[in-house]
């Protein structure tokens, strides 16, 4: 379907922002050359998938939340409509089994929204030997999954499956 294609729709979800990376198709921030380009010369494993790397090149990241804000899909980049990849996550940029996460789902439900989140961490595995694709790390406050697990064979993947959603994830019925 191709990254711009899916950004369009996208960006018709309600409460959707996209951002301008250098080299959006209409509003390029050149100023952002600096950090994209120490990113993916810090993490060169990333460039084995092209749609992320476009992606981050022309939006370089996006964020979703319902009106009620239950629902919240950031997709992690330095444009300001989200969290910033390298500077604002409260983990490792790679954590120690080597996955650098780069977008998180998270879901809060109930009378106090607090007591009861779900979130999905997205993340690509930057190990050399490991096949490529998005893993995915399923938790609530209560249960964990042990760790991540493979989810789509690729970004473009992911996003096709964000964007088919409208941006929502299910919660999980962990046993």
């Amino acid at each position: 379907m191709g990254i711009d294609n899916l950004i369009a729709r996208f960006e018709r979800l309600p409460g959707a922002r996209v951002g301008f990376g250098p080299e959006h198709p209409k509003s390029p921030d050149r100023s952002l050359w600096p950090k994209v380009n120490a990113f993916f010369e810090a993490y060169p494993g990333l460039r084995r998938d092209h749609g992320y790397v476009e992606f981050m090149l022309k939006y370089a990241g996006a964020s979703l939340a319902d009106p009620q804000r239950t629902q919240l899909l950031d997709i992690f980049g330095f444009s300001g409509v989200t969290a910033d990849i390298l500077t604002d996550l409260d983990a490792p940029v790679v954590d120690e089994d080597g996955y650098l996460m780069f977008a998180d789902a998270t879901i809060h439900s109930g009378p106090d929204e607090s007591r009861d989140i779900c979130t999905y961490s997205f993340a690509f595995n930057l190990q050399p030997d490991r096949e490529w694709n998005v893993h995915v790390w399923i938790s609530t406050l209560r249960t964990r999954d042990a760790s991540y697990v493979p989810h789509t064979d690729s970004f473009e993947s992911f996003l096709a499956e964000a964007v088919n959603r409208g941006g929502r994830f299910d919660r999980p019925a962990f046993d």
